[in-house]
């Protein structure tokens, strides 16, 4: 699998929008690393066929290895402080760092609005990441109490994208 300019764009894109310092992906037998900052002594290996010189402040390294393990955990940026759940509510967080959307494409009505009632496997928006689109379900019934998430905007992995009101669960007042 080859990766494109515009791959490669929307990759330095994620990585520099997010509180992430440094990212490696891994295709078949092609290795791309993204940093934000490199080490004092360490001279960046820039693939001038795939990132642009001006893109993002970003480094870029790109190999033809697949021998680099992967770290075990990778780290977090720092949750926001609206990360506050509502009594007798629970959370849809995104699955994965990407796109948010609230609808399946530009023309169509968005998956849920506030109010929703929705079933456990209802899918209730989409997060893509490099082209791919990912159905986000809700994991229980319920209605959707709020929508935390803005349409287009960039989200991070366990991000709260949704409230959701589980069935049985009361309103307090």
């Amino acid at each position: 699998m080859g990766l494109t300019h515009k791959d490669v764009e929307t990759i330095l894109a994620l990585i520099e929008s997010s509180g992430y310092d440094e990212i490696r992906l891994e295709f078949d037998d092609l290795k791309l690393e993204v940093r934000k900052s490199v080490a004092e002594g360490v001279a960046p290996r820039r693939a001038p066929a795939l990132a642009p010189a001006a893109a993002t402040p970003a480094q870029t390294v790109v190999t033809q290895s697949s021998t680099a393990a992967m770290p075990d955990e990778v780290p977090r940026a720092p949750k926001p402080a609206d990360d506050r759940i509502p009594e007798g509510c629970v959370a849809i967080r995104s699955p994965i760092l990407g796109t948010f959307y609230r609808a399946p494409s530009p023309e169509k009505p968005p998956f849920v609005e506030v109010g929703s009632r929705v079933d456990p496997k209802d899918s209730v928006c989409l997060v893509e990441v490099m082209k791919l689109f990912n159905s986000v379900p809700a994991g229980q019934a319920g209605v959707i109490e709020e929508i935390r998430a803005e349409n287009g905007a960039l989200v991070e992995f366990g991000e709260i994208l949704m409230i959701l009101r589980p069935d049985g669960e009361r309103r307090s007042a």
